[in-house]
């Protein structure tokens, strides 16, 4: 993964949590039905343990690893070419395992990716950023807001 992880991209990424994202489909364009947002994280990047009581939840992993904690299955880790599914009221987590890792985010239905651009920032560059770096304010907004998009925060994330 080079530095600028997001040459060639069309549009502004932002900056969200420890990493960057970019909406690459959301609720205007396809009638409500689905949501795709692209990530570039680090390792160590991932969700805290939640439950998404609107929205089914899909990542597919276009480079790098990420491990999955769904229900009561044990963990497991997808890497480039795989896909993990989170159906909605599953408690569900996800982590970054490689160095790096560029991945999608699918929601059914749309509408998550309006969380994305609510607590995150227009990112001022596309370097990627290291490790889990969390601004305490975004932190902060992040938890303020998620209840507003349908997910319960259950615990704090697993280790990998």
């Amino acid at each position: 993964m080079t530095d600028n992880v997001t040459d060639g991209m069309p549009e502004k990424p932002i900056r969200f949590l420890d990493s960057l994202v970019a909406v690459r489909a959301d609720s205007t364009q396809t009638a409500g039905q689905l949501g795709i947002t692209e990530f570039w994280a680090a390792q160590g990047h991932g969700s805290p343990l939640m439950i998404h009581n609107r929205d089914d939840e899909g990542y597919f992993v276009i480079d790098g690893e990420l491990q999955f904690w769904v229900g009561d299955e044990p963990p497991f880790r997808r890497g480039a070419g795989g896909f993990a599914w989170m159906p909605r009221g599953v408690q569900h987590a996800y982590a970054v395992s490689s160095p790096s890792a560029r991945f999608l985010c699918i929601t059914t239905p749309a509408g998550l990716e309006g969380f994305f651009r609510q607590v995150g920032t227009p990112a001022a560059d596309t370097t990627l950023p290291s490790g889990r770096s969390v601004d305490e304010e975004e932190g902060q907004r992040a938890m303020s807001a998620v209840s507003d998009w349908g997910v319960t925060v259950v615990g704090m994330p697993p280790d990998l």
